[in-house]
């Protein structure tokens, strides 16, 4: 949100999105809000942390698909499973670019 450096890490590695305890952040916010890992970037090693508003997705990209059946014809109606554990959204899918290899699956519904 601010770009502030909020505390130091020993590797990005350590971190994942959505990962709220253990983040040793030495300026609480102002209102005492939670915050949450909401992007990695390896590269400039660096941790991003914020409002779990931030968290929210509606688009996955989906990349290497491999069907266990016939290809659906595009867009269809299915339930999207986004973390290990997390419950099955109802969304739909679209084949990317007529690229059936890749698709973007739009969630409709979110709790």
């Amino acid at each position: 949100e601010t770009n502030e450096v909020l505390g130091e890490h020993d590797g990005v590695f350590e971190f994942t999105i959505g990962q709220r305890r253990g983040l040793n952040l030495t300026k609480p916010r102002p209102d005492r809000a939670a915050r949450y890992v909401v992007e990695t970037d390896v590269k400039n090693k660096t941790v991003m942390v914020g409002l779990p508003t931030l968290l929210k997705v509606d688009v996955v990209t989906a990349t290497n698909v491999i069907w266990c059946g016939p290809v659906p014809e595009s867009p269809f109606e299915c339930l999207a499973q986004v973390r290990a554990h997390g419950e099955r959204l109802k969304a739909k899918a679209f084949h990317k670019d007529g690229n059936f290899g890749s698709g973007t699956v739009l969630t409709t519904a979110r709790n």
